[in-house]
């Protein structure tokens, strides 16, 4: 029997190319290869790195749900890591100023702007092809129209006129990224909508549009929904709480929830609170009530740890921020005209302002004499601050989680504060979350 099977093998081998068939520590990677995409939540929720090779992840949301500044960010950080990355643009809706915001080095960047989804799938299928890039991200599948639609008239309509294109090119990405004769690291990534059927009176009207096919052949699927309150109040918005679910995972675990601040103003996500409610998760953070404990560190609130584990000792960033901005205003108001120096300096000097003016020019050489090295001191606190965000500590910490997780999932340990009888019930409602149709 062990003849026949080895005979079996070589003889396909041989008509195959090597690869092609063999015992399954031989022929199947040892694991997954991953890249971080820079979102500290949705790596956590995915096995250490959402960037998997030879995979595809399908990232939906709602309007404004931070879908493409997700994937920029995650270019930004596969580029950061020495990889290649390709953009296809169907929107034509590209901005180079908040790309470069999220950390992606345009210059390093292939775009693409394909005016069908027929022109977008023989793109990415030569890009794959090419075996150079790490990411490619098609934004968006749903905006895309078929050739067909091009062609007529806007009055013509045709059922599944989309779903056909989308569904053959699902089917020659899947082939490419697992050619055994061109071996890739490529991961894909297709932006996709979230919208609602009409008339849908019980059950969920969310579906995505673009077919099944589009849902069947992706590795992976992330529904992504905006939060009702922004990060800051509604007053002083500085970005959106995204909240998403992994719909669907075959490289790990699926079902898994979470949130993550992405701050517009600075071009960011906060992992920081991210990685801090991971730690909680997973047990290498101790909370009790408001208390947190991490080793020999324990802190009173959130922003006590967070600012522990950054080294800051509780220092706030902010208050140091305000420091500076306000030496970076007083200077050149003192390099101003005398009448503005007198202006502003009458509320803090309670003299006569006779006496002030006479005094003026002693006055302004004197503050001149200290706010320069004021702002210099506090320049210098800003640098050693910023030094003190020591980036071992956080990897060390980011690590440990992940591991942890990985241990968790493995011998079937839920996470803290969530029961036995919570996850079934969460599980049964997501079941019935999804529906798709074949627009």
């Amino acid at each position: 029997m062990v003849d026949a099977i080895e005979s079996a093998i070589k003889a396909l081998t041989s008509k195959f190319g090597k690869g092609y068939i063999g015992f399954g520590t031989e022929v199947l990677d040892k694991e997954y290869r991953r890249n971080s995409c820079g979102i500290f939540a949705l790596d956590f929720n995915c096995g250490g790195g959402l960037v998997v090779a030879k995979k595809i992840i399908t990232i939906a949301g709602d309007e404004s749900s931070g879908k493409t500044a997700t994937c920029l960010i995650s270019v930004g950080a596969v580029q950061k890591q020495g990889g290649n990355c390709a953009w296809l643009d169907v929107e034509h809706s590209f901005d180079q100023q908040w790309a470069a915001k999220l950390g992606v080095d345009v210059s390093k960047l292939v775009i693409a702007q394909p005016k069908s989804i027929e022109e977008a799938s023989d793109t990415i299928e030569t890009l794959i092809m090419s075996g150079a890039f790490d990411l490619i991200v098609l934004d968006s599948v749903a905006s895309a129209p078929s050739d067909k639609e091009l062609e007529d008239s806007s009055e013509q309509k045709s059922m599944g006129g989309i779903a056909k294109p989308v569904g053959l090119m699902m089917k020659k990405i899947t082939a490419r990224l697992n050619d055994i004769s061109n071996p890739v690291k490529t991961s894909v990534f297709l932006i996709n909508q979230i919208r609602e059927k009409v008339g849908i009176t019980f059950g969920n009207p969310s579906y995505m549009p673009c077919g099944k096919a589009l849902r069947f052949h992706s590795d992976v699927i992330i529904w992504l929904r905006p939060d009702n309150k922004p990060v800051g109040g509604k007053d002083e918005a500085q970005g959106i709480r995204i909240n998403f679910i992994f719909k669907k995972n075959r490289t790990y675990p699926p079902f898994k929830t979470g949130t993550y601040d992405l701050l517009f103003w600075e071009g960011r996500v906060d992992n920081q609170k991210s990685l801090l409610k991971a730690g909680v998760s997973t047990g290498v953070i101790i909370q009790s009530g408001y208390n947190f404990t991490y080793k020999d560190k324990s802190a009173s609130d959130e922003k006590s740890m967070l600012a522990l584990l950054s080294g800051r000792g509780g220092f706030s960033k902010s208050n140091l921020k305000n420091i500076h901005n306000q030496t970076e205003k007083l200077l050149p108001l003192l390099l101003n005209t005398k009448a503005m120096v007198v202006e502003k300096s009458s509320k803090f000097y309670p003299t006569n302002i006779t006496t002030l003016k006479e005094d003026l020019d002693s006055i302004k050489e004197e503050i001149l004499k200290v706010i320069p090295t004021w702002q210099e001191e506090n320049t210098l606190k800003l640098v050693e601050y910023f030094k003190s965000l020591k980036r071992d500590d956080w990897d060390t910490l980011k690590s440990e989680i992940i591991e942890k997780d990985k241990e968790n999932t493995k011998n079937g340990v839920l996470p803290v504060g969530v029961s036995k009888a919570k996850s079934e019930v969460n599980m049964e409602q997501l079941f019935t979350d999804v529906t798709v149709t074949s627009d």
